[in-house]
């Protein structure tokens, strides 16, 4: 009877290789509450949760719809262009990892690390999806009948807040990650080259 290969296996991945496979496996779902990101994310949020409900204190309804509009519709250029940078990262990356080092990594039980630290942009570029899904439900609310009150205004700055500064954050730290992964893939491209002397 056949093994059930292990999420350090390369094999394992060669099915279970689906979003929300590999946010289960990674664990990186916790990073939206628990890491040094989040708490970033939560200040930065409750500072501009604050700005927004003082601008919609002090402006007409219809002023602050057109300033939302307009801070939504710059957002959200800014958020489709950080998607292309994760996208062209995560392309430069998977394009360094050779055949032998992925063999490497794999003989050594150290497959999931890897697909940990790979798998970090497939998560960003989700959380930048769901950010820019978000924006363009807001902003076509803001053309509906709704009334705006000032409880409604701090609910959606916060979640649509921590979203943003999440996302942005998170990208950032992907600099880090493309260091880790330059680190990994040296020393276990020399560990390749060392076992086929």
């Amino acid at each position: 009877m056949a093994k059930t290969p292990s999420p350090e296996d390369i094999e394992y991945y060669y099915k279970k290789n689906r979003f929300f496979t590999l946010l289960k496996t990674s664990g990186k779902w916790k990073d939206l509450f628990w890491a040094k990101e989040a708490l970033f994310a939560l200040l930065l949020t409750i500072i501009s949760t604050v700005i927004v409900g003082q601008i919609f204190i002090s402006l007409p309804v219809k002023e602050f719809c057109n300033l939302i509009g307009t801070t939504l519709l710059a957002l959200s250029t800014g958020l489709i262009t950080m998607l292309g940078f994760v996208i062209s990262g995560l392309a430069i990356i998977s394009g360094t990892l050779s055949n032998k080092m992925l063999t490497t990594i794999n003989d050594k039980g150290k497959f999931r690390n890897i697909i940990n630290i790979v798998f970090t942009f497939y998560f960003d570029g989700a959380l930048i999806g769901v950010t820019l899904v978000q924006f363009l439900l807001l902003y076509l609310s803001l053309y509906t009948n709704w009334i705006i009150t000032i409880g409604k205004v701090y609910a959606f700055s916060i979640v649509f807040g921590y979203f943003f500064w999440f996302t942005i954050i998170y990208s950032i730290m992907l600099l880090g990650t493309s260091l880790r992964l330059l680190i990994l893939g040296h020393f276990f491209g020399s560990a390749a080259d060392k076992s086929n002397k």
